[in-house]
């Protein structure tokens, strides 16, 4: 064996054994070290802990979501009748700001007139025809009354020649005779009698007539109306479709309106925030068996800001409505809708508005805040004083006692949790510093604070 391969052995086996070597000489001399002084929490007293007092928050909540602005109401004007536009507004056009009832577009309206003229015509002649059957009515009467004074004379004289009949002045030919003339006056009677009954069944059908074409002339009338088209609110155009010298169809859209008066917020709430919105109100109408409770939002004052370089711009609102009906099945919150009545009413930080926006309008991201005063009692504490996993230490008798608390809402210098019965309550001790080796029951001294965290 040459004396490369022998180097090579050597080194194969002895590293190891080395290696080895090393790492027991290692754990040696850590097993052999001498342990360190374990500090006794016995020795010297309790530690001595830093606390406030937990006060009664009396101020409002408020609750910050974001929003779209989104039309209060947008209006789609169609054509109820047909035929071609003859005249065309210059303000109907998309972006133009128009008034209620300004006139925007013309029908062409002859044909139209034409028949309003017809049927004006056509209710004179029914009025005439009318007129001319009054007087036929009235002329039958007449017969009717000589009818029956010729039957009661006819009566009389066959009563009076029955009883000469019985002395035998005269023969029973004349007798026929008279009782012929009395059947034809009752006959002539009967006749006058139908003749009046029939134009009375006339008139009932001319005057039918009548009716139906008056309500053929109003809706000619109102076909002619028609066909003047007004901005039905105050607001804006949106987009116009058709131009002067295009023929429409009834129920085809000509121009899209969005009214002004007002704007809506779309926002949502998650159910977390949405169960601050009920009141006392809303309880009393629940229990007094009120269908729509549930299905409705009460009324919440809002604010809307709009932030634009640096600066935000607020409105006035108000929380009124949810948006459809349940949660939402994506993002598990509750749509709900937010209106402005004056959306021109603007104000800032500064209080002046010469410069930004000096309306809201849509496609605006805002951020709406609600301002609720909550019923449910609430706890201001300092944000050092939550531990983690909403947790708070509370000074109680010498010891200390571990709380888990509900944390309602984050404010610049605070925290508000809710109170409970077994839990924290208002005016008690909680501790604000650090405490090694925290845990419930254990003795500590208290050391107070003033704070003003509560409001």
């Amino acid at each position: 064996m040459d004396r490369f391969s022998l180097r090579e052995t050597t080194l194969r086996f002895a590293l190891p054994a080395l290696l080895l070597g090393c790492g027991m000489a290692v754990f040696a001399v850590l097993v052999n070290r001498p342990n360190a002084a374990v500090p006794n929490p016995e020795i010297g007293g309790p530690p001595t802990v830093e606390c406030v007092t937990a006060l009664t928050y009396s101020g409002g909540l408020d609750i910050e979501v974001d929003g779209l602005v989104v039309p209060f109401r947008e209006i789609e004007v169609s054509a109820e009748v047909a035929g071609m536009i003859t005249f065309k507004s210059d303000v109907c056009r998309a972006g133009k700001y128009v008034y209620e009832s300004t006139s925007l577009i013309q029908i062409d309206s002859l044909e139209y007139e034409l028949a309003v003229r017809r049927l004006e015509k056509e209710l004179e002649q029914a009025e005439a025809n009318l007129k001319e059957l009054d007087v036929e009515l009235v002329n039958v009467q007449s017969l009717i009354e000589i009818a029956k004074e010729d039957v009661q004379l006819q009566r009389k004289e066959l009563h009076r020649t029955e009883r000469m009949s019985e002395s035998g002045v005269i023969t029973d030919s004349q007798i026929d005779r008279v009782r012929r003339d009395a059947l034809a006056a009752r006959n002539s009677l009967i006749a006058q009698t139908n003749q009046h009954r029939l134009l009375e069944s006339r008139r009932n059908r001319l005057v039918a007539g009548r009716g139906l074409v008056m309500a053929n002339l109003d809706k000619a009338r109102l076909d002619l109306k028609r066909t003047q088209l007004a901005a039905p609110v105050t607001g804006v155009v949106v987009d116009d479709v058709v131009e002067q010298g295009s023929y429409v169809q009834p129920g085809q859209v000509l121009y899209i309106m969005e009214d002004t008066s007002a704007v809506e917020v779309q926002c949502t709430l998650r159910m977390d925030q949405l169960v601050w919105l009920w009141s006392k109100r809303d309880r009393a109408e629940q229990e007094g068996g009120d269908e729509a409770f549930g299905y409705q939002v009460p009324p919440t004052p809002a604010t809307v800001v709009y932030e634009l370089a640096g600066k935000q711009y607020l409105w006035q609102g108000t929380l009124v409505r949810f948006d459809g009906i349940g949660v939402d099945d994506r993002t598990r919150t509750v749509p709900c809708r937010v209106v402005v009545d004056q959306p021109r009413s603007v104000t800032s930080q500064t209080g002046t508005t010469t410069r930004g926006p000096k309306v809201l309008v849509r496609g605006m991201y805002v951020k709406v805040i609600l301002h609720i005063d909550p019923e449910e009692a609430l706890i201001s504490v300092p944000e050092v004083a939550i531990r983690p996993g909403n947790k708070v230490w509370r000074f109680q008798d010498g010891k200390l006692v571990i709380d888990r608390v509900d944390v309602v809402r984050v404010l610049d210098d605070s925290v508000l949790v809710s109170a409970r019965p077994n839990g924290l309550q208002p005016g008690d001790q909680v501790v604000i510093s650090p405490l090694a080796g925290a845990r419930d029951g254990i003795e500590v001294e208290a050391e107070s604070k003033t704070t003003d965290s509560g409001q």
